[in-house]
């Protein structure tokens, strides 16, 4: 009687696994967007699942101009590290540019949800020629992740990645909820 409660306990813990990953699986492969993001890379290894290129994307940096306050249930709330974000996003030819972005998920819009990574204060200088006076004025800049940064892709890309200094193109799966998938990385042509 123990060994086939053992053997139910471990069937049942399969099927969740099994469950929970084709689950994830399923909002990716019927997500309602795909959109290209242009980059910025790095390139490290991971142990159990080999080669790969961490990049940051344009819209991994945004200013508090883009912040649509408006939009979000806290009207006039500070943003800080760890709150969920999503990022309207605004085609523009094959690439997808951020719009703005707010605390709420805006219902019918191309978005992808992301999560600040860093608040940071930024000077923005404005000096008169003639009276060398600054009239400049400090802005919030938000560093977001959106955990699509890491590429898995073969050794020999990874490193023509990681050495190109240049920008690439990420094709990138996003459903109606924000969640988001990193599917193939190429070279600007």
């Amino acid at each position: 009687m123990r060994k086939y409660l053992i053997i139910g306990l471990i069937v049942i813990q399969a099927i969740t696994l099994v469950a929970f990953f084709g689950y994830q699986e399923y909002k990716i492969r019927t997500a309602e967007y795909t959109v290209k993001l242009k980059t910025v890379p790095v390139d490290p290894v991971d142990m159990m699942r080999g080669h790969y290129a961490v990049v940051q994307y344009e819209i991994s940096t945004l200013s508090e101009e883009k912040y649509n306050f408006w939009n979000d249930v806290t009207r006039g709330s500070k943003l800080k590290k760890g709150d969920c974000v999503y990022v309207e996003l605004i085609k523009k030819g094959n690439l997808a540019k951020a719009a703005y972005f707010t605390k709420k998920l805006p219902i019918g819009k191309l978005v992808i949800k992301g999560e600040i990574a860093k608040v940071e204060k930024k000077h923005i200088s404005d000096i008169d020629p003639e009276t060398k006076e600054d009239y400049g004025y400090n802005q919030l800049i938000y560093s977001i992740k959106y955990d699509i940064e890491k590429i898995f892709i073969s050794e020999a890309k990874a490193k023509q990645v990681e050495w190109a200094n240049k920008p690439y193109l990420v094709t990138v799966k996003v459903n109606s909820g924000g969640e988001a998938k990193a599917m193939a990385i190429e070279e600007i042509k």
